[in-house]
């Protein structure tokens, strides 16, 4: 159990406390919700079993295997996600994956890397065959894949941790190039020069309860408005320079919001959370987007 006396503001030692040769079952729902512009576009619930084994426990995190199971997927709202969804559902069954984490329980590393981006190519192979088969541009599909390349090189998750918001950013911006919409594919799975830009990142324990042996911990992250309207200018005029083309100085990028947050419940006698709440809002172009999921982990069975 978690010594809840020994719990820095702003971190909870999840990890740290693992013991070596401990498998766990969990059971994971996830409900979300997403609007464009204030309107609804879908919901969607999903359910998977996952496998947990811990390899080895370490006094600064821990070496962990996950085995994703069976997943189902539900869409109300938009037919041709719960079509793509079914599919990627398919994709997640038997993937196994080992990490290490650091004290804080965020994916520091992988141990195999390749097999990961595997998924991720397969995973992004479904959705542009979707845009080829749709799209008017025959282009526009390719385009997006030499777009997204960087973030499938090994040497960039080498270059840069894998944290699990992270992960969550890039399936959110596969699953929106989805939209019949394809001038915002680019939106939601941001071009690297922003994804690189510093961001203002605060945790906050905000509360726990030992006798109910549950703590509430806040995740929250944010781009410099200006900083991101730079990148994003610049990302744009390197994107057409190929064609001789110029992004005129009237061209205004106007205001740009890139933000995130989690709020996690904490079992505080095995560490995992108990559900995530999780909420990303972006403003681009004078579109607006908000993505909002409730991850609830059940007991084993």
């Amino acid at each position: 159990a978690v010594n809840v006396a020994s719990v820095p503001a702003g971190a909870v030692r999840i990890a740290a406390n693992f013991s070596d040769g401990v498998r766990y079952h969990l059971q994971v729902v996830e409900t979300r919700e997403r609007a464009r512009d204030g309107a609804f576009v879908m919901a969607q619930t999903s359910e998977m079993d996952v496998n947990m084994v811990v390899k080895a426990g370490q006094r600064d995190g821990a070496r962990i295997e996950w085995t994703f199971g069976p997943a189902t997927v539900k869409t109300a709202g938009d037919p041709q996600a719960s079509r793509l969804d079914s599919e990627l559902g398919k994709l997640i069954d038997g993937q196994k994956v080992e990490c290490q984490t650091n004290q804080k329980g965020e994916v520091t590393g992988l141990s195999n890397p390749a097999q990961l981006k595997t998924f991720y190519e397969k995973s992004i192979d479904r959705v542009l065959g979707d845009i080829d088969a749709q799209s008017a541009d025959p282009q526009l599909a390719d385009d997006i894949r030499a777009n997204m390349a960087p973030l499938l090189s090994q040497d960039y998750a080498a270059a840069r941790a894998l944290d699990l918001p992270r992960l969550l950013h890039f399936f959110s911006g596969l699953e929106l190039t989805t939209g019949k919409k394809y001038s915002r594919a680019g939106v939601m799975s941001l071009p690297p020069s922003v994804d690189a830009l510093p961001s203002t990142v605060n945790y906050e324990l905000k509360w726990f309860d030992r006798t109910a042996g549950v703590a509430w911990m806040s995740w929250r992250q944010s781009v410099d408005p200006k900083q991101a309207a730079g990148a994003v200018r610049g990302y744009l005029e390197n994107l057409i320079a190929d064609a001789g083309q110029l992004v005129p100085d009237t061209f205004d990028i106007g205001a740009i919001d890139v933000s995130d947050s989690a709020d996690y419940e904490i079992d505080l006698a095995t560490g995992f959370p108990k559900q995530v709440i999780y909420t990303r809002k972006v403003e681009l172009f004078g579109f607006s987007q908000t993505e909002k999921r409730r991850i609830r982990v059940l007991p084993p069975v």
